[in-house]
């Protein structure tokens, strides 16, 4: 069977297609996994930022009532 020359040249390539083609695609998955892992710490800070004035803001809340109830109780 005789082969022209279009399909040798597929044939010997074929490889090297596919390398490159399997290379491609783990660079895109890699990039892929490094983004999400970065928009993941993002989140993360500002969730943990949000908490931290929640917290803050509820602590001067309770500050301020007991000063006041200091100031307004005669027992104390």
């Amino acid at each position: 069977m005789k082969m022209n020359w279009y399909y040798r040249m597929m044939l010997s390539y074929t490889p090297i297609f596919f390398f490159v083609i399997s290379s491609v695609i783990f660079l895109f998955f890699s990039t892929l996994n490094n983004s999400s892992e970065k928009k993941y710490l993002e989140t993360n800070q500002a969730i943990v930022e949000q908490t931290m004035q929640n917290v803050d803001a509820s602590l001067q809340l309770i500050e301020r009532n007991v000063v006041r109830e200091m100031q307004t109780d005669k027992t104390l």
